[in-house]
């Protein structure tokens, strides 16, 4: 059982009950459910990953004044729960864990991730808000939420960034791919500079896995599962294992190169198909180059009207 599947079943057989027969005048002011850091948030737990920080667990979100009432009588009726559920213990947390589960503040924890406790309402606060964040704060699932308020605000994200945005975080995650890995890759391997070269790759692989999230418009997990999480991707799952090919040490520096030239060639096939270029070029940064000077502001703002 998966640790959200198993987090979701306790919440309803045990931890439900507790709230309702406690908190019962206040329950209908909280929202229950599973979302923030950790394998299982994003449905990557294996056997490996439940060394630490898993188990049967849950959040529960309350609003600013009646976090502060209730927080402490209800993390200690959270925590009286049943200390094994299914067979399985509840969570054993490390001190990098602590926070994730129990009770939270609404405000608190989109504040820790976004940077805000309410919805970007600016276009400054959608460029600053990075991927990674916005996949921590809408990862997981709600099981629960009274007022709505909780699920209002992970709805508003999960519309992605405004399409303007998207497009200029798309322009410089494509540069900084092509530069990396068709430039200087091979350009360092030729200069014998491995190090360098080494560099050169992590640099092409972080930038182009950005580059395909936002083509999908969904958001890139933390760095540890954005390659797993290719897989799920409807458009361009098939770099997963070229991506997989880069990293095998048995594979040639010579072919590695050839490899970075399909995954880029794959990202401008999608680029086309998705009217963000019309280039007739191999090289990716001159399709970057080619999308920052030709979509100017008001066709930005036809293809987010569109896009809506």
């Amino acid at each position: 059982m998966k640790g959200l599947e198993l987090s979701r079943a306790f919440y309803f057989d045990k931890g439900e009950p507790m709230l309702k027969e406690k908190y019962g005048e206040y329950f209908d002011q909280m929202a229950v459910g599973l979302v923030g850091e950790g394998s299982e948030c994003f449905g990557f737990d294996d056997d490996i990953s439940r060394d630490h920080d898993f188990g049967p667990s849950f959040c529960i979100w309350l609003n600013g004044d009646l976090y502060l009432k209730l927080k402490d009588d209800l993390t200690r009726d959270y925590n009286a729960l049943d200390p094994t559920y299914l067979g399985v213990p509840r969570r054993n947390t490390t001190n990098e864990g602590e926070g994730r589960v129990g009770v939270l503040c609404t405000d608190v924890f989109y504040k820790r991730y976004i940077g805000l406790p309410h919805f970007p309402k600016e276009l400054i606060d959608w460029r600053r808000l990075p991927q990674e964040n916005a996949a921590t704060a809408t990862n997981g699932e709600v099981f629960y939420d009274g007022l709505g308020k909780f699920t209002r605000l992970r709805n508003k994200l999960l519309d992605y960034y405004p399409e303007d945005v998207r497009i200029q975080k798309i322009i410089k995650s494509c540069a900084i791919a092509s530069q990396a890995g068709q430039y200087n890759f091979a350009r360092t391997l030729a200069h014998n500079e491995f190090v360098a070269a080494t560099l050169s790759m992590g640099e092409f692989i972080n930038n182009a896995i950005a580059a395909i999230y936002l083509l999908n418009k969904r958001y890139m997990p933390y760095y540890k599962w954005k390659h797993r999480g290719i897989k799920d991707l409807p458009k361009l799952s098939i770099t997963h294992a070229y991506f997989s090919r880069l990293c095998d040490l048995e594979i040639e520096y010579r072919e590695k190169v050839m490899i970075v030239e399909k995954i880029c060639s794959l990202i401008i096939e999608e680029l086309r198909k998705q009217g963000l270029t019309d280039l007739k070029d191999d090289f990716l940064l001159n399709h970057a180059y080619y999308m920052k000077r030709h979509i100017k502001d008001d066709e930005i703002r036809a293809l987010h009207i569109m896009a809506e």
